[in-house]
């Protein structure tokens, strides 16, 4: 079947609190794995096909914008919604945490630990000064 990318369900822009911003938000230009091991192990086997856009994917990473006492209401730590807040892009059914850069799991890293939430819970917590990257998956249209 066609594969479409995640259409307006509605009039709306992407709405953040004033201390957050998005910094990317964009489909990856790459289809693989989410596990970086088995993708790495599948490239060395020659098994990787031609890279392919899953538009049903968006790499999504935010930033939040002040550091920790700079103001008293806006360095407070911010709790959003992804499902609410991309809702005019599709029905989020999956939110996987990465690296900064997207390659890796990021509970599968030494360096980042945020506090557990189940996995594919859209709803995120940022601190300040903190940059979180997701991949955030769409229901198929």
């Amino acid at each position: 079947f066609p594969r479409t990318p995640p259409g307006p369900r509605q009039e709306g822009a992407v709405t953040l609190p004033p201390s957050l911003h998005l910094q990317t938000l964009s489909i990856p230009g790459w289809n693989y794995s989410s596990n970086h091991t088995q993708h790495m192990h599948n490239l060395q086997k020659g098994r990787e096909g031609p890279a392919t856009a899953d538009l049903r994917r968006v790499l999504l990473r935010l930033h939040h914008l002040y550091e920790a006492g700079e103001d008293p209401v806006l360095s407070q730590p911010v709790t959003v919604n992804l499902q609410a807040v991309l809702q005019a892009l599709g029905t989020v059914v999956a939110v996987e945490e990465r690296s900064l850069t997207g390659t890796w799991d990021a509970s599968t890293t030494q360096r980042w630990r945020s506090p557990a939430r189940p996995p594919g819970d859209p709803v995120v917590t940022l601190h300040p000064k903190e940059i979180r990257t997701f991949f955030v998956h769409f229901q198929e249209q």
